[in-house]
């Protein structure tokens, strides 16, 4: 047994006590990483740093975290989504730093920046989302990149040409009302919310293919990943994990999705912004002055939030347990969710078994179809072909068979039709349709294994 006893340790100096004595340092403790400053941060669970060490650390891991996965190449184009808050502002400052004269090692691609603009979807006033324009525009122009606004309403251009002319009032109203009333079909915010993530990747997507970006770079911290984790099991999307939650998206092939803020928690992000002075724009969002119980991803934000007050390892456990998870391996030729572009590994008969809470009644109306005929193609053919197939109108039941376990539950109490969606669902869903039916057409000459 020990001999030493408590009021011996009087007398043993503070450094081999173990702990720092309060009274040396006047009640702080010093950094953990040089030994010579006082600490102003705690970060993890008790590792206390100073603010250079803490603004060295988490530079360095930032730029770990893109050098790691190797997917950016030098020279690429990426693009920044950058929505204002205190996420995607600290990494446009860090992604300034890195690129200015005085950085160690300056990262080597090219960065754009893109702001979309959902005052539409969230009722605001023309003079609220110019004054938020006018100050995202103060805050971006500061970096000297590329910068391009879009609004969400603009996810129902069919083309270039398009966008070009949207600065027409009639056309900019008309794409404003059918987002509206898209919006006001969902009966509730938690399908509100899945809706605008989902259009709000899209048009991200279509910025990057039109202005010839290949990859975008999201924002999403291990906090937000968190929720989301959770919340998607919640909400049917489990296989959607591997991709909203990983280091990479790849689910669109020709843009990646990439997250880099994916190992900062929302405490280490708001340090890092309050010790460089970085501004931050606080936007409302759907949920905003609302309860906890207003949608499942608010709530389950609660949730983590309060456990990871009271255990301060609950984000980093959820987050790394969806670290584990991989994409399931497609063959080439599996067919993608019309929505949200997931590859659709399930078997559409299972999908109809596990989505028969829909009504049929409700799905059915105006579903009159005219008879398929022999003759009838894909109306993808560059062939000679009939293409009386592809001027079939497109109805319901095709739009809900296109989609995802996740989108048929999104919209499992919306009253919508075909024309309603913007034109990448309708495309889509025609594509799948038109597959569908020809397989059907030639199954009987296939040979199978």
């Amino acid at each position: 047994m020990c001999s030493v006893q408590e009021e011996d340790l009087e007398n043993v100096p503070s450094q081999l006590q173990g702990k720092q004595s309060k009274e040396e340092f006047g009640g702080r403790r010093t950094c953990m990483k040089c030994a010579s400053s006082l600490a102003v941060v705690v970060v993890r669970l008790n590792d206390p740093l100073c603010k250079s060490c803490f603004l060295a650390y988490f530079t360095h891991k930032f730029r770990a975290t893109i050098g790691k996965a190797r997917v950016i190449r030098a020279g690429e184009r990426i693009l920044l989504a950058y929505s204002g808050r205190l996420s995607s502002s600290a990494m446009l400052h860090l992604v300034c730093e890195g690129l200015s004269g005085a950085a160690h090692k300056k990262l080597r691609f090219e960065p754009g920046i893109t702001f979309i603009d959902e005052g539409e979807v969230l009722k605001q006033s023309e003079e609220e989302r110019s004054s938020y324009i006018e100050q995202i525009r103060g805050i971006v122009s500061r970096a000297e990149f590329p910068f391009h606004l879009v609004k969400l309403e603009d996810i129902f251009s069919r083309s270039a040409q398009d966008d070009a002319s949207c600065c027409k009032k009639s056309e900019t109203s008309e794409k404003g009302e059918k987002l509206k009333s898209l919006f006001d079909a969902m009966p509730s915010v938690t399908e509100k919310e899945d809706l605008l993530k989902i259009l709000r990747n899209q048009l991200l997507l279509t910025v990057a293919r039109k202005e010839g970006y290949s990859k975008v770079m999201v924002a999403d911290c291990a906090s937000r990943l968190s929720v989301r984790l959770l919340s998607n099991v919640s909400q049917g999307r489990g296989g959607d994990l591997p991709f909203d939650t990983g280091f990479s998206d790849d689910r669109h092939d020709d843009v990646i999705f990439v997250r880099p803020m994916r190992e900062f928690v929302t405490k280490e992000i708001a340090l890092y912004n309050f010790f460089n002075n970085v501004r931050a724009v606080v936007i409302p969002t759907l949920s905003t002055m609302s309860h906890s119980h207003v949608s499942i991803d608010r709530l389950t934000e609660e949730f983590v939030s309060g456990l990871q007050a009271d255990l301060p390892f609950t984000v980093s456990t959820i987050f790394r347990t969806g670290d584990k998870l991989s994409v399931k391996e497609s063959p080439d030729d599996v067919a993608s969710c019309a929505l949200c572009g997931i590859p659709l590994n399930v078997d559409p008969t299972l999908l109809s078994t596990l989505t028969d809470g829909l009504s049929a009644v409700e799905l059915n109306v105006d579903n009159k179809t005219t008879p398929k005929s022999v003759t009838e193609s894909c109306g993808s053919c560059e062939s000679g072909c009939s293409n009386s197939l592809a001027e079939q109108p497109l109805t319901r039941d095709n739009i809900h068979e296109a989609l995802c376990y996740g989108c048929r539950l999104t919209f499992k109490n919306v009253k919508f039709n075909p024309s309603d969606f913007p034109s990448f669902v309708i495309d889509a869903a025609k594509k799948s349709h038109h597959r569908a039916q020809m397989k059907e057409q030639i199954k009987d000459f296939l040979l199978h294994d």
